[in-house]
């Protein structure tokens, strides 16, 4: 009976034991994952919401409107915002300049690349 019960304790140690010491491991790859959500949800509702502006935005390959146009924006199509980038100087329409970009997939036609921060509205 005894030989019974010390088998049964030491499967349990086996099972409890390395479950137990690893358990801040665990703790902290649940903090990990958590933290990354909650940026992934900011990061997300930056970008909510946002549009083109009226009436066409062209999309380019890079933070400069002399790099090849990939797409047009249109009002209505929504953006996805991946992030911001310095780049060339642009005009915005009420005459003032920005040296940001943001890097933006179109959610409609799924065209990725740089329009000029002041091209976005909410």
């Amino acid at each position: 009976m005894h030989i019974i019960r010390n088998v049964l304790l030491l499967g349990a140690a086996v099972v409890v034991l390395p479950w137990a010491a690893s358990k801040p491991q665990v703790l902290s790859a649940a903090h990990q994952v958590t933290h990354r959500v909650g940026e992934l949800g900011q990061n997300i509702a930056r970008g909510w919401g946002q549009d083109f502006r009226p009436p066409v935005v062209p999309i380019h390959a890079d933070s400069n409107d002399t790099s090849p146009v990939v797409g047009l924006g249109n009002p209505g199509d929504h953006v996805s915002v991946l992030n911001h980038a310095p780049g060339q100087t642009a005009t915005c329409p009420d005459g003032s300049t920005t040296q940001d970009w943001a890097h933006v997939t179109d959610v409609h036609t799924r065209t990725t690349g740089y329009v000029a921060a002041c091209d976005l509205v909410d």
